[in-house]
């Protein structure tokens, strides 16, 4: 008979590492093994659980469950890591920014975002990718791509490819081994899949400039050929009513109409975001009316019966001009919302449900805010000799006390992580059981993405993006190209228009609660 196992989760330093331990391992044996796999030697290691003090002799089955998820606290030995003599090197390693920029220099601010350099009008292509790495199924799905994916159809393959090169992209912004990210390959690509991108200015001779919401548009047609239940995260579904105006009888409903994107068009008398979504999902048509055999004028209003994790508002900006032979700018101030709620784009059964699930969300972000207010009173206050930090659970004062700058910092971030993970699940708690993948679970969205446009016409001018912290809600990065630096939310709101300077072209919101 096979001996019964105990496993469990390590989480150290934001990695968690499965453990499995025999049902009657001791304390001692757990240590061992988490040297191994974490490098901090025996004497560092404190294990986060409650019940009492994770000793060597200590049956590690009568502190901790199965399944249960342990934190732990302590510094590696750097004298325990061994770089090897020589990098290997796999077939996703092909592209090498080091080999572009003749430059090892490590990233100046760690906690800096990367910026992407510009190849040449290339900054609409910069300012898409930084918004599409926002979206966390889409990033996640692209970094776990298996380079030796083939694709199923000779069709998709380059498609395939193009996400293939959009993977060392994101890789390289993820681990900010370089002062910048150089998306030469990635560009090269993306001009063999959508050759208008290659069109060339005669005047200059270098590649034209091109718009941030087409490129938007074709590459997230490119990741759903690649991943196509992933982007249900950004899929909306409509019901649309047809009605002839000339004949107010004659009602039809069609219920397969999809978008990627909700667009808000901008009238003379368009001042709000909401107001442009709500006059957008309705519009006329002139055709033929199979009752009346006559011209007639059709009303088609849509109305949202799905709604994604990841909201995209294009505002519809730019328009053909004829004297120019340009896509000519509105310059119109439209101004958007920091949190949004579309309860009134949606149909009125879905939108009962979604309103529901809101209200129970809104009444867990408040116990979070009242939490978070009382951890900043803690601060202003301390209550030992190191920190306003409680003794967490599994350790003695004497210990708490004793700890060093390295650990305590460790242990900061770890109980800020902890904090994440719990609320995270206090939101989840909430979702309705019958949700879909992809699916909002209510009718809020928070922004956490903006692509703005900077001149007069779409062929000239300036693409930017704009992007939240992750951690902190009043603190956003502006991406000129590779030049990252941090502004106010307040510096955020001038984005909504009213002159040639920065104004949103692309919103991405994020469902709330997630």
């Amino acid at each position: 008979m096979s001996e019964v196992s105990l496993e469990f989760v390590i989480k150290h330093a934001g990695k968690t590492y499965p453990i499995k331990l025999s049902e009657n391992a001791k304390g001692s044996d757990l240590k061992n093994e988490v040297v191994s796999l974490t490098n901090v030697p025996i004497e560092r290691q404190k294990y986060m659980v409650k019940g009492g003090k994770l000793n060597d002799d200590v049956l590690v089955s009568t502190l901790i469950k199965p399944k249960q998820t342990v934190m732990l606290l302590g510094t590696p030995d750097a004298g325990l890591i061994h770089a090897p003599a020589k990098k290997q090197k796999f077939l996703e390693d092909k592209y090498q920014p080091e080999d572009l920029h003749n430059t090892s220099k490590e990233h100046a601010n760690p906690n800096i975002p990367l910026g992407l350099k510009n190849l040449g009008n290339t900054c609409y292509a910069n300012s898409t990718l930084q918004a599409i790495y926002q979206i966390d199924p889409i990033r996640e799905a692209v970094l776990a791509l298996d380079p030796s994916t083939n694709a199923s159809n000779p069709e998709d393959e380059p498609h395939l490819k193009l996400i293939k090169e959009l993977k060392l992209v994101f890789r390289e912004m993820r681990d900010k081994k370089q002062p910048q990210v150089f998306p030469g390959t990635f560009i090269m690509q993306l001009r063999q899949v959508y050759p208008n991108f290659k069109e060339i200015d005669q005047a200059t001779s270098i590649y034209k400039q091109q718009d941030a919401e087409e490129m938007f548009t074709l590459l997230m047609n490119s990741l759903r050929i690649v991943f196509p239940k992933v982007m249900d995260c950004s899929t909306i579904e409509f019901l649309t009513k047809i009605t002839d105006l000339n004949n107010p009888s004659d009602v039809s409903y069609k219920n397969d109409d999809v978008d990627t994107k909700l667009q808000c068009h901008i009238s003379s008398s368009t001042n709000f975001l909401k107001n442009g979504l709500q006059n957008s999902l309705t519009e006329t048509l002139e055709k033929n009316s199979s009752i009346t055999n006559t011209n007639s004028t059709f009303e088609y209003s849509k109305k949202i019966t799905r709604l994604p994790e990841y909201l995209t508002v294009q505002y519809v900006r730019f328009f053909w001009k004829k004297s120019s032979g340009k896509k000519s700018k509105i310059l119109r101030k439209v101004t958007f919302p920091f949190q949004l709620d579309v309860a009134d784009l949606l149909e009125p059964e879905y939108a009962a449900k979604k309103i529901d699930t809101r209200e129970k969300l809104r009444d867990v972000d408040r116990r979070k805010q009242e939490e978070e207010r009382e951890l900043r009173k803690q601060k202003q206050t301390p209550n030992s000799s190191n920190t306003s930090l409680d003794v967490p659970s599994g350790m003695t004062q004497e210990e708490f006390d004793a700890m060093d700058p390295m650990e305590l910092e460790v242990l900061k971030k770890s109980l800020e992580e902890s904090r994440k993970e719990k609320w995270a699940a206090e939101f989840k708690s909430e979702f309705p059981e019958n949700l879909s993948g992809g699916e909002n679970a209510s009718c809020l969205y928070n922004l956490v993405a903006i692509i703005t446009h900077k001149g007069a016409n779409s062929e000239s001018g300036h693409y930017q993006s704009f992007i939240k912290d992750t951690d902190n809600d009043e603190v956003w990065y502006k991406y000129n190209d590779d030049q990252v630096s941090t502004l106010s939310k307040e510096k955020v709101e001038l984005l909504a228009g009213g002159g040639e300077s920065d104004s949103a072209l692309i919103l991405i919101y994020k469902a709330f609660g997630l």
